[in-house]
């Protein structure tokens, strides 16, 4: 559960833009954070430490950045592999990538828009 602040309590590094650091009671109510947002299209700042052995030092990394380097590490090594009639279907992470575009370009044409979210409910093989 999330703890709640008071003004007095926030961290160091929450800050108010000038137009909301008036000083009344309402325009503190209305804060901003650089670590928070409840817009859907709203960009946050990411906290991170910086240290060899803290694994938090280590850059963000999205599910498609994260899917895009594994592709371009294994082009040609098996990524889904799947038993049918007795035979091995073998996908590779090119082949995969290439599935995965073409699911994601079928989607935008729908009107999938950024910071929208998609529920495919299906079985988990290809």
């Amino acid at each position: 559960s999330r703890s709640s602040h008071s003004l007095n309590s926030l961290p160091s590094d929450f800050k108010l833009s000038p137009e909301q650091n008036v000083g009344n009671q309402a325009s503190q109510c209305q804060t901003i954070s650089e670590h928070w947002t409840t817009k859907p299209d709203g960009e946050i700042h990411i906290k991170t430490t910086f240290s060899v052995s803290d694994p938090a030092s280590l850059p963000p990394v999205t599910v498609n950045d994260a899917f895009q380097q594994i592709c371009s590490i294994f082009p040609d090594k098996p990524a889904l592999c799947i038993k049918r009639n007795d035979n091995w279907n073998i996908t590779t992470f090119v082949q995969y990538n290439a599935n995965v575009t073409q699911a994601a370009k079928s989607l935008i044409s729908l009107g999938l828009e950024p910071h929208h979210g998609v529920c495919i409910l299906g079985f988990n093989s290809p």
